[in-house]
């Protein structure tokens, strides 16, 4: 009698089991709640540069190993994103075209992952120019920037998440820092 009752149980769990509108459910995404667009100067004593920033990043130093004066980190931790930047001073036209042809290699590392990378060129009024690169794809960084003014400065950046870089996850994010890195660049005044 027991053993047709576990009989009896068994088939009616597996009945019950074999439902025929099974779906299986996408992976999903963590919500990234975005701030309000807000921005503060960086005016820092004796540094040869200065530009707005966001009120939700902080700015960090750059310890690295090969870092130089006023290379400086802009570390969005609501996004776990870090804008990498770096300043050379130019002394010559050699050192000016070795600067972009590093920004150049540096951000075309990235083109065995990349599916496309869009080179839009940059100026503000203070008559700083250069080259903005959107890298996309499954990318470490997803935008790099350099802007000079061809005689004495050069700004060199390059936007990082601290994540698996999964294009349709980032996607929100990378639109919501682009504004902030065009209002940097906009606002970016030499001294």
């Amino acid at each position: 009698m027991k053993k047709e009752h576990f009989f009896f149980f068994l088939t009616i769990l597996i009945l019950s089991a074999c439902r025929r509108d099974f779906q299986p459910k996408p992976r999903g995404y963590f919500r990234i709640n975005l701030p309000e667009h807000e921005y503060q100067v960086f005016d820092s004593t004796n540094c040869p540069f200065t530009f707005k920033i966001p009120v939700y990043s902080e700015i960090q130093p750059d310890y690295e190993r090969n870092a130089e004066p006023w290379w400086i980190n802009l570390v969005f931790p609501s996004l776990g994103a870090t804008l990498h930047i770096s300043y050379k001073s130019i002394k010559n036209d050699s050192s000016l075209f070795k600067a972009i042809e590093d920004c150049h290699k540096l951000t075309y590392k990235h083109i065995a992952k990349a599916e496309d990378i869009i080179e839009n060129e940059i100026t503000n009024n203070q008559g700083a120019s250069g080259m903005l690169y959107e890298l996309n794809g499954e990318t470490a960084s997803g935008m790099n920037f350099y802007v000079t003014d061809s005689a004495h400065h050069f700004l060199r950046g390059a936007l990082y998440f601290n994540a698996k870089t999964v294009p349709d996850s980032l996607a929100p994010a990378l639109r919501f820092l682009k504004q902030d890195v065009n209002t940097l660049i906009a606002s970016l005044r030499w001294r």
